[in-house]
Protein backbone atom coordinates (compact mmCIF):
# COMPACT_ATOMS: atom_id res chain seq x y z
CA UNK A 1 0.00 0.00 0.00
CA UNK A 2 1.50 3.50 -1.06
CA UNK A 3 0.92 6.69 1.43
CA UNK A 4 1.03 10.09 0.69
CA UNK A 5 4.14 11.32 3.06
CA UNK A 6 2.42 14.63 3.45
CA UNK A 7 -0.34 13.51 4.30
CA UNK A 8 1.11 10.93 7.07
CA UNK A 9 3.29 13.10 8.25
CA UNK A 10 0.56 15.92 8.70
CA UNK A 11 -1.71 13.26 10.49
CA UNK A 12 0.95 12.24 12.82
CA UNK A 13 1.68 16.25 13.64
CA UNK A 14 -2.03 16.57 14.51
CA UNK A 15 -2.63 12.62 16.61
CA UNK A 16 1.07 14.35 18.81
CA UNK A 17 -0.48 17.78 19.06
CA UNK A 18 -4.00 16.07 20.48
CA UNK A 19 -2.41 13.82 22.72
CA UNK A 20 0.14 16.41 23.79
CA UNK A 21 -2.84 18.80 24.59
CA UNK A 22 -4.89 16.02 26.51
CA UNK A 23 -2.06 14.74 28.48
CA UNK A 24 -1.36 18.59 29.80
CA UNK A 25 -5.34 19.10 30.45
CA UNK A 26 -6.31 16.45 32.15
CA UNK A 27 -2.74 16.46 34.50
CA UNK A 28 -3.42 20.47 35.03
CA UNK A 29 -7.53 19.67 35.79
CA UNK A 30 -8.45 18.71 39.33
CA UNK A 31 -9.39 15.38 40.37
CA UNK A 32 -8.66 13.89 36.85
CA UNK A 33 -11.69 15.99 35.51
CA UNK A 34 -11.27 18.49 32.27
CA UNK A 35 -9.55 22.02 33.17
CA UNK A 36 -11.62 25.05 32.46
CA UNK A 37 -8.43 26.94 32.02
CA UNK A 38 -7.55 29.09 28.67
CA UNK A 39 -4.38 28.09 26.56
CA UNK A 40 -1.59 30.44 27.11
CA UNK A 41 -1.18 33.23 24.79
CA UNK A 42 1.29 35.60 23.93
CA UNK A 43 1.92 39.00 25.78
CA UNK A 44 2.14 41.56 23.63
CA UNK A 45 3.69 44.74 24.91
CA UNK A 46 2.33 48.53 23.97
CA UNK A 47 5.04 50.59 22.18
CA UNK A 48 5.80 53.28 24.73
CA UNK A 49 7.86 55.52 22.50
CA UNK A 50 9.02 56.33 19.17
CA UNK A 51 12.61 57.02 17.68
CA UNK A 52 13.74 59.51 14.47
CA UNK A 53 16.78 58.22 12.89
CA UNK A 54 18.44 61.03 10.43
CA UNK A 55 21.67 62.53 9.73
CA UNK A 56 23.09 66.11 9.91
CA UNK A 57 21.59 68.70 7.31
CA UNK A 58 24.22 70.64 5.99
CA UNK A 59 25.04 74.14 7.86
CA UNK A 60 22.76 73.14 10.84
CA UNK A 61 23.83 73.52 14.28
CA UNK A 62 22.58 72.06 17.74
CA UNK A 63 19.69 74.38 17.77
CA UNK A 64 18.21 74.19 14.74
CA UNK A 65 18.82 70.86 14.75
CA UNK A 66 16.42 70.54 17.60
CA UNK A 67 13.71 72.97 16.27
CA UNK A 68 13.28 71.08 12.99
CA UNK A 69 12.05 68.31 15.84
CA UNK A 70 9.87 71.22 17.11
CA UNK A 71 11.27 70.92 20.72
CA UNK A 72 10.34 73.37 22.99
CA UNK A 73 12.20 76.67 23.60
CA UNK A 74 12.69 76.05 27.30
CA UNK A 75 13.54 71.76 26.70
CA UNK A 76 15.86 73.15 23.51
CA UNK A 77 18.02 75.70 26.02
CA UNK A 78 18.16 73.17 28.79
CA UNK A 79 19.48 70.39 26.27
CA UNK A 80 21.85 72.64 25.02
CA UNK A 81 23.28 73.80 28.21
CA UNK A 82 23.79 70.34 29.18
CA UNK A 83 25.57 69.19 26.12
CA UNK A 84 27.76 72.27 26.10
CA UNK A 85 29.13 70.56 29.55
CA UNK A 86 30.70 67.25 27.83
CA UNK A 87 30.55 68.63 23.55
CA UNK A 88 31.06 71.78 21.55
CA UNK A 89 28.07 72.35 19.62
CA UNK A 90 30.11 73.85 17.32
CA UNK A 91 31.66 70.51 15.90
CA UNK A 92 28.54 68.93 14.67
CA UNK A 93 29.04 67.60 11.36
CA UNK A 94 26.74 67.45 8.41
CA UNK A 95 26.07 63.83 7.38
CA UNK A 96 27.05 62.41 10.96
CA UNK A 97 23.98 60.25 12.17
CA UNK A 98 21.90 61.17 15.20
CA UNK A 99 18.74 60.02 16.46
CA UNK A 100 15.68 61.65 18.67
CA UNK A 101 13.53 59.43 20.67
CA UNK A 102 9.86 61.04 22.04
CA UNK A 103 7.52 59.17 24.23
CA UNK A 104 3.65 58.09 22.75
CA UNK A 105 2.72 61.80 24.27
CA UNK A 106 5.19 63.61 22.41
CA UNK A 107 7.64 64.23 25.38
CA UNK A 108 11.55 64.07 24.58
CA UNK A 109 13.34 61.23 26.23
CA UNK A 110 16.61 60.94 24.67
CA UNK A 111 19.07 62.23 21.96
CA UNK A 112 21.82 60.75 20.48
CA UNK A 113 24.24 61.82 18.10
CA UNK A 114 27.40 60.16 16.43
CA UNK A 115 30.37 62.07 16.97
CA UNK A 116 32.96 59.52 14.97
CA UNK A 117 33.66 56.07 14.58
CA UNK A 118 34.99 56.11 18.49
CA UNK A 119 32.22 58.52 20.31
CA UNK A 120 28.67 58.87 20.95
CA UNK A 121 27.10 61.14 22.12
CA UNK A 122 23.71 61.04 24.45
CA UNK A 123 21.49 63.12 26.19
CA UNK A 124 18.46 61.66 28.35
CA UNK A 125 15.87 63.23 29.72
CA UNK A 126 15.61 63.61 33.49
CA UNK A 127 12.85 62.72 35.93
CA UNK A 128 10.68 65.74 36.34
CA UNK A 129 11.10 68.54 39.17
CA UNK A 130 8.82 68.73 42.56
CA UNK A 131 7.94 72.33 40.57
CA UNK A 132 6.19 72.23 37.65
CA UNK A 133 7.28 75.99 36.30
CA UNK A 134 11.18 74.34 36.72
CA UNK A 135 12.65 73.92 33.39
CA UNK A 136 13.42 70.66 31.80
CA UNK A 137 16.53 68.61 33.33
CA UNK A 138 18.95 66.71 30.76
CA UNK A 139 22.12 64.44 31.17
CA UNK A 140 24.82 64.48 28.55
CA UNK A 141 27.51 62.16 28.22
CA UNK A 142 30.07 61.08 25.36
CA UNK A 143 29.99 57.68 25.43
CA UNK A 144 33.67 55.52 23.88
CA UNK A 145 32.09 52.77 21.48
CA UNK A 146 34.48 49.72 22.22
CA UNK A 147 36.19 48.27 19.35
CA UNK A 148 38.45 45.87 19.12
CA UNK A 149 41.96 45.23 17.24
CA UNK A 150 43.66 42.55 15.19
CA UNK A 151 47.28 41.90 14.73
CA UNK A 152 47.73 42.18 10.76
CA UNK A 153 50.91 42.73 8.32
CA UNK A 154 50.99 43.82 5.01
CA UNK A 155 54.10 44.05 2.53
CA UNK A 156 54.32 45.47 -0.80
CA UNK A 157 56.91 47.41 -3.46
CA UNK A 158 56.72 50.46 -5.48
CA UNK A 159 56.16 50.24 -9.00
CA UNK A 160 57.72 53.05 -11.84
CA UNK A 161 54.71 55.80 -12.04
CA UNK A 162 53.37 54.27 -8.40
CA UNK A 163 53.00 55.03 -5.08
CA UNK A 164 53.04 53.66 -1.56
CA UNK A 165 49.02 55.19 -1.21
CA UNK A 166 48.44 53.31 -4.37
CA UNK A 167 50.09 49.85 -3.02
CA UNK A 168 48.21 49.85 0.04
CA UNK A 169 45.30 50.87 -1.85
CA UNK A 170 45.30 47.55 -4.15
CA UNK A 171 46.04 45.90 -0.88
CA UNK A 172 42.80 46.80 0.12
CA UNK A 173 43.95 48.90 3.20
CA UNK A 174 43.42 52.68 3.83
CA UNK A 175 45.11 55.96 3.14
CA UNK A 176 45.67 56.42 7.10
CA UNK A 177 48.12 53.42 7.00
CA UNK A 178 50.32 54.92 4.25
CA UNK A 179 50.19 58.28 6.71
CA UNK A 180 51.04 56.54 9.59
CA UNK A 181 53.94 54.44 7.64
CA UNK A 182 55.34 58.04 6.73
CA UNK A 183 55.22 59.11 10.26
CA UNK A 184 57.51 56.55 11.70
CA UNK A 185 60.30 56.95 9.08
CA UNK A 186 59.52 60.82 8.47
CA UNK A 187 63.28 61.70 9.61
CA UNK A 188 64.81 59.15 7.59
CA UNK A 189 62.68 59.29 4.54
CA UNK A 190 60.89 62.35 2.60
CA UNK A 191 57.46 60.24 1.23
CA UNK A 192 56.90 63.09 -1.55
CA UNK A 193 60.28 62.77 -3.13
CA UNK A 194 62.53 59.94 -1.87
CA UNK A 195 60.58 56.85 -3.39
CA UNK A 196 62.19 54.54 -5.31
CA UNK A 197 60.57 51.80 -8.00
CA UNK A 198 61.70 48.85 -6.73
CA UNK A 199 61.77 49.92 -2.91
CA UNK A 200 60.27 47.39 -0.89
CA UNK A 201 57.87 47.86 2.68
CA UNK A 202 56.32 45.60 5.29
CA UNK A 203 54.48 46.88 8.08
CA UNK A 204 53.04 44.90 11.03
CA UNK A 205 50.04 46.98 12.38
CA UNK A 206 47.01 46.61 14.55
CA UNK A 207 43.18 46.56 12.60
CA UNK A 208 40.11 48.11 14.67
CA UNK A 209 36.90 46.14 14.14
CA UNK A 210 33.74 46.51 15.96
CA UNK A 211 31.25 44.17 15.05
CA UNK A 212 33.49 42.55 12.53
CA UNK A 213 33.73 45.33 10.40
CA UNK A 214 36.63 47.50 10.12
CA UNK A 215 37.22 51.04 11.68
CA UNK A 216 40.41 52.02 11.72
CA UNK A 217 44.02 51.43 12.96
CA UNK A 218 45.47 51.17 16.04
CA UNK A 219 49.48 51.01 16.51
CA UNK A 220 51.47 50.18 13.88
CA UNK A 221 54.07 47.61 15.94
CA UNK A 222 57.06 47.35 13.36
CA UNK A 223 57.74 48.35 9.80
CA UNK A 224 60.74 47.70 7.29
CA UNK A 225 61.52 49.59 4.31
CA UNK A 226 63.99 49.56 1.45
CA UNK A 227 64.90 52.67 -0.11
CA UNK A 228 67.34 53.19 -2.36
CA UNK A 229 69.75 50.62 -1.02
CA UNK A 230 69.16 51.32 2.23
CA UNK A 231 67.03 48.88 4.72
CA UNK A 232 65.24 50.88 7.57
CA UNK A 233 63.91 49.17 10.43
CA UNK A 234 61.50 50.38 13.10
CA UNK A 235 59.99 48.98 16.15
CA UNK A 236 57.73 50.58 18.16
CA UNK A 237 58.66 51.22 21.70
CA UNK A 238 58.34 53.75 25.07
CA UNK A 239 60.71 56.87 25.60
CA UNK A 240 62.41 57.75 28.92
CA UNK A 241 59.28 60.37 28.85
CA UNK A 242 56.72 57.36 28.38
CA UNK A 243 56.24 58.29 25.25
CA UNK A 244 55.68 56.28 21.79
CA UNK A 245 59.38 56.42 20.47
CA UNK A 246 60.73 54.26 17.00
CA UNK A 247 64.08 51.96 17.47
CA UNK A 248 65.66 49.99 14.95
CA UNK A 249 67.04 47.01 15.25
CA UNK A 250 69.93 47.89 17.23
CA UNK A 251 68.01 49.54 19.67
CA UNK A 252 69.00 53.30 18.86
CA UNK A 253 66.36 56.13 17.87
CA UNK A 254 64.72 56.83 14.68
CA UNK A 255 64.12 60.32 15.83
CA UNK A 256 66.16 62.98 14.13
CA UNK A 257 66.50 66.75 14.69
CA UNK A 258 64.58 67.72 11.43
CA UNK A 259 61.92 65.94 9.31
CA UNK A 260 62.44 65.71 5.79
CA UNK A 261 59.14 67.17 5.05
CA UNK A 262 56.63 69.82 6.46
CA UNK A 263 53.47 68.10 5.01
CA UNK A 264 52.39 64.89 5.37
CA UNK A 265 52.04 62.93 2.01
CA UNK A 266 50.83 63.26 -0.66
CA UNK A 267 51.54 67.31 -1.44
CA UNK A 268 52.19 68.59 -4.84
CA UNK A 269 55.77 69.81 -5.76
CA UNK A 270 55.82 73.20 -7.37
CA UNK A 271 59.42 74.03 -7.29
CA UNK A 272 62.07 72.30 -6.54
CA UNK A 273 65.78 73.54 -5.06
CA UNK A 274 67.45 75.29 -7.94
CA UNK A 275 70.50 77.85 -8.20
CA UNK A 276 69.02 78.89 -11.52
CA UNK A 277 65.25 79.28 -11.50
CA UNK A 278 62.58 81.59 -13.35
CA UNK A 279 60.92 83.89 -11.10
CA UNK A 280 57.67 83.97 -11.48
CA UNK A 281 57.38 87.70 -10.48
CA UNK A 282 60.60 88.75 -11.34
CA UNK A 283 60.78 86.78 -14.64
CA UNK A 284 64.08 86.97 -14.08
CA UNK A 285 66.79 83.46 -13.36
CA UNK A 286 67.76 83.81 -9.19
CA UNK A 287 68.50 80.93 -6.59
CA UNK A 288 65.67 79.18 -5.38
CA UNK A 289 67.38 77.59 -2.50
CA UNK A 290 64.02 75.28 -0.94
CA UNK A 291 61.30 73.27 -1.81
CA UNK A 292 57.83 74.58 -2.51
CA UNK A 293 54.73 72.58 -1.86
CA UNK A 294 51.63 72.45 -3.03
CA UNK A 295 48.61 71.17 -1.18
CA UNK A 296 44.37 71.42 -0.94
CA UNK A 297 43.20 74.24 1.63
CA UNK A 298 43.05 73.09 5.04
CA UNK A 299 46.19 70.82 5.11
CA UNK A 300 48.12 70.38 8.24
CA UNK A 301 51.77 71.95 8.57
CA UNK A 302 54.06 70.25 10.64
CA UNK A 303 57.33 72.13 11.92
CA UNK A 304 60.14 69.63 10.50
CA UNK A 305 61.82 70.51 14.27
CA UNK A 306 61.52 71.93 17.51
CA UNK A 307 61.70 75.82 18.13
CA UNK A 308 60.61 79.33 19.03
CA UNK A 309 58.94 81.53 17.13
CA UNK A 310 60.53 85.05 17.99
Amino acid sequence: MLLNWHSVTGRFAIVVAAALAGGLAAGCGSGGGASNREEPRDIVLAVDGQSIDAKVPANATLETLLRRHDLPADTTGSLLKAVAEVFNPKHLRANNEYRITHSLDGLFREFRYQIDADRLLRVIAMPAATTTDAPPAFKAEVITIPKEYELDAVAGEIARGGSLIGVLDAAGENVQLALELATVFGGEVDFNSDLQPGDRFEVLFERAVRHGEFVGYGEVKAAVLENDGRRLTAIRGIDADGRPAWYDEEGRSLRRQFLKSPLPFDPRVTSRFSFRRMHPVHGSYRAHLGVDYGAPYGTRVQAVASGVVD
